[in-house]
């Protein structure tokens, strides 16, 4: 493994091990960058998804970080990404080596299902509201909704035209939809890269609203203020009510904030990668405080 990616998992192990460690919900989840990430499974286990070279696997952690970390290969060509647990109590990742949504038992078992649209880049995964595992599609621009058969439907994403997205070949715009989460109001939230939030309905609706810095934005978790919190690359971390209403935390300048937590104490940390550093930050009480990053873990 890199020396970079060794130490991104370092960064996405801490940020969970604090929501361990402070009680967090068991779907509370946390991911680093380059296809970094985990999730808190069955008795605070801990996911994490390491993306291999040529083949991927999912790495299980107990949840004291006691003990080795036992890995489970996943299927040749296997590039997973990002990891959530399900309503089954399974971990269930998305592959952007395999183009689909992969479920492993506790055991190690390992099902693919393919996605019914070819390189769509499957990116980040949350259980929605209605039980099931949404996710979005990055090069496809669409979200797509699995149930527990397997079975796959996508729809496209909000579509912000005239902002001066990138266009395909045929000089159309597509959507670039990146982080999701399931929100305290009972609908989904996701990121477009385009420098959007926009809410999605169980039903299909969609409302968008401008992150106040177009920094590239990923990852979007819920914090104990249920608010939505979003890292949002070199603008920083954006905070976000149901109503759309936001606020912009600075992590300085040339910042590239990749991953962020949210805690049960109100506090939110997030992961700097800015030159390299890879150092830590604590958002609490509206002022944010920098940490040395953590040793890597493995």
């Amino acid at each position: 493994m890199s020396r970079t990616l060794t130490v991104l998992v370092g960064i996405a192990v801490a940020l969970s091990l604090l929501l361990v460690s402070a009680g967090a919900a068991p779907r509370a989840s946390a991911d680093g960058y380059a296809g970094v990430a985990l999730g808190i499974g069955p008795g605070g286990t801990l996911w994490v998804v390491d993306q291999g070279s040529g083949t991927g696997s999912l790495v299980r952690y107990a949840p004291s970080g006691a003990g080795l970390p036992a890995a489970h290969l996943l299927p040749l060509g296997s590039t997973p990404n990002v990891v959530t647990v399900g309503p089954d109590r399974a971990p269930w990742f998305t592959d952007q080596g395999l183009n689909a949504i992969g479920r492993m038992t506790v055991g190690g078992r390992v099902t693919v299902y393919p996605l019914p649209t070819r390189d769509a880049v499957p990116d980040y995964i949350a259980v929605g509201p209605d039980g099931a595992p949404w996710f979005t599609e990055l090069k496809a621009g669409k979200i797509g909704r699995i149930d527990m058969r397997g079975r796959i439907t996508e729809r496209a994403a909000y579509v912000p035209r005239g902002r001066g997205m990138p266009a395909d070949a045929n000089g159309v715009y597509s959507a670039h939809p990146t982080g999701i989460v399931a929100g305290p109001d009972g609908n989904l939230w996701f990121t477009e890269q385009e420098g959007f939030l926009v809410r999605l309905s169980t039903a299909g609706r969609q409302t968008p609203y401008h992150l106040p810095a177009s920094g590239l934005p990923s990852q979007i978790v819920v914090g104990a203020d249920k608010a939505l919190w979003i890292a949002d690359g070199d603008g920083g971390v954006a905070r976000a009510d149901t109503s759309g209403r936001m606020t912009l935390f600075s992590a300085g300048a040339n910042a590239l904030v990749v991953a962020v937590a949210a805690t049960p104490d109100g506090s939110v940390w997030f992961s700097d990668q800015e030159g390299g550093k890879n150092t830590l930050a604590r958002i609490a009480h509206g002022r944010v405080t920098a940490f040395p990053a953590p040793p890597a873990s493995i």
